[in-house]
């Protein structure tokens, strides 16, 4: 066994940044239409469908500790077979997992397998962020049991690859490259 071990399994209603849910229900929005009068106070008639996905809990441990959100951040949590189509090649994929693997992907962080839990190699996908209220992750959470959670300094690291996604900078013009 690793002296830093990258999970643990919990029990209970205690959230941390780094829980993941797994079969954790999305509701999403569908596509509406804006209606044309809305400043007369018309409101859009809006659908949801949801879906279930395994997720990672965003959200900072301090501000669950100290109750200072009702809404939470989580990302989905996608196998390594599930992130790329089955039509690209494999060498190909391979040099992708390698590059999320360094870190020069922003908009994903890899995560470690675990046999002992049942945790396969994992891509955490920051292009599709969700919020969920605090109260539903509580009742998921109270409701099934045994959960995975990703410890230190593990979680700092995806803490850190989250914010860097944010924190980019879009320049007009680059730097032209040295030949």
């Amino acid at each position: 066994m690793s002296s830093y071990p990258w999970y643990e399994q919990i029990n209970g209603a205690d959230l941390q940044q780094g829980d993941i849910l797994h079969r954790y229900p999305i509701f999403i929005h569908l596509p509406y239409t804006i209606p044309a009068n809305i400043d007369a106070g018309e409101m859009p008639d809006v659908s949801a469908d949801f879906l279930e996905a395994n997720v990672i809990v965003l959200t900072q441990s301090c501000d669950l500790a100290h109750a200072k959100v009702e809404m939470l951040i989580v990302c989905p949590v996608v196998d390594l077979g599930d992130v790329f189509p089955s039509t690209m090649h494999d060498n190909e994929k391979k040099s992708r997992f390698e590059t999320i693997r360094q870190g020069k992907e922003p908009a994903f962080h890899m995560i470690a397998c675990d046999g002992d839990i049942s945790i396969a190699t994992s891509i955490i996908d920051f292009r599709r962020i969700y919020t969920t209220p605090k109260e539903s992750v509580i009742n998921f959470v109270s409701q099934v049991g045994e959960r995975v959670r990703l410890l230190p300094p593990y979680r700092e690291h995806l803490s850190q690859a989250f914010a860097r996604y944010f924190m980019r900078v879009g320049l007009p013009e680059d730097i032209p490259a040295f030949k």
